[in-house]
């Protein structure tokens, strides 16, 4: 074994150590392995089991599916820290684009839109609408006794 090798292989050891792991999990995990032809198919690979690790429960598993020739590889759970830090900001939803949006309407009705552009812009235009028609027909509606109510509730 080469002077560098063995320098990592204490490296590895003192890093697994440090994130809890016993002396026997490390020394079998580091057993050398017989080297392999590349050309193995998956049948002669075997089975791999990916489960989370949990102290004490984890090799349990592990030896028991040694018995059965089930290798297994241990991922990290979901921490408190995972669930409660956001590594991206949320991007508001104005700011979406080719989204399929509803827009409620004061009678209970609702008008369900979709659009490739901005949804910040899209609703622009429906006030803008709303606006043009209730300036267009708000007169004949004066004439029947009735108003159009305007996206913001404002007759």
């Amino acid at each position: 074994m080469s002077e560098n090798l063995k320098e990592e292989e204490k490296h590895l050891h003192k890093v697994l150590q440090n994130n809890g792991y016993d002396n026997a999990t490390i020394r079998a995990g580091s057993k050398e392995l017989p080297s392999k032809d590349h050309t193995d198919t998956e049948q002669e690979k075997g089975l791999i089991l990916t489960i989370p690790y949990i102290a004490g429960l984890s090799e349990s598993i592990q030896r028991v599916c040694r018995d059965f020739d089930i290798k297994t590889a241990f991922k990290s759970g979901k921490t408190l820290r995972s669930h409660l830090t956001k590594v991206k900001d949320t991007i508001p939803i104005t700011t979406e684009s080719s989204i399929v949006y509803s827009i409620p309407c004061s009678c209970g009705k609702v008008y369900i839109g979709e659009t490739t552009r901005r949804l910040e812009q899209r609703l622009k235009e429906h006030r803008m609408l709303v606006r043009e028609v209730m300036r267009r027909f708000q007169p004949l509606l004066n004439m029947l006794g009735s108003s159009i109510t305007s996206l913001n509730g404002k007759r």
